[in-house]
């Protein structure tokens, strides 16, 4: 029994040291996958809304233009809500046309639906659906015609086109 304890420490030296190499090779991957993922989360445009600032700069490429556009916090949620990269590409190039290009929407929308004939008085303003909140109310805006109205509240984005 009593050689049983005594032997390992009677083995040659070669036999013992053999653990050391298997132990420096596990430091010296465990060091390159460290440094390589250092590496790749510093290049990579992570985009987090909570840690950035209301806007952030991007260069972008739309159709061989290079420009400089800065992103809006409803951008960036829209970015972080889209499903794939294509999608949060596609919305940051709409946004950065938006932003450089003037004249990027029509000052008038087509309408294909009829408008019913006869007068229904003086048409005030713009209602909206969501908080039901009036538009133009408080100018008492009398627009000429129906269309004016509609035109007027497409362009802020609400609902309904309310008349007297």
């Amino acid at each position: 029994m009593i050689r049983w304890i005594i032997r390992p420490y009677q083995r040659r030296f070669r036999s013992r040291r053999s653990i050391i190499f298997p132990i420096v090779i596990f430091m010296l991957t465990t060091i390159l996958l460290y440094t390589r993922v250092e590496y790749y989360t510093l290049t990579t445009n992570y985009i987090n809304s909570s840690s950035l600032s209301s806007k952030i700069t991007y260069d972008t490429q739309s159709t061989s233009i290079n420009f400089i556009c800065e992103l809006k916090n409803d951008t960036i949620r829209a970015i972080n809500q889209a499903p794939s990269d294509y999608c949060k590409e596609k919305i940051k190039n709409i946004s950065c046309q938006i932003d450089s290009t003037p004249n990027f929407f029509p000052t008038s929308l087509p309408r294909f639906c009829p408008i019913r004939k006869g007068n229904f008085g003086d048409i005030i303003g713009c209602i909206s659906n969501d908080d039901n909140s009036t538009y133009g109310t408080n100018k008492l805006q009398v627009f000429n015609t129906d269309i004016m109205c509609i035109d007027h509240c497409l362009k802020l984005s609400v609902s309904f086109a309310g008349n007297v």
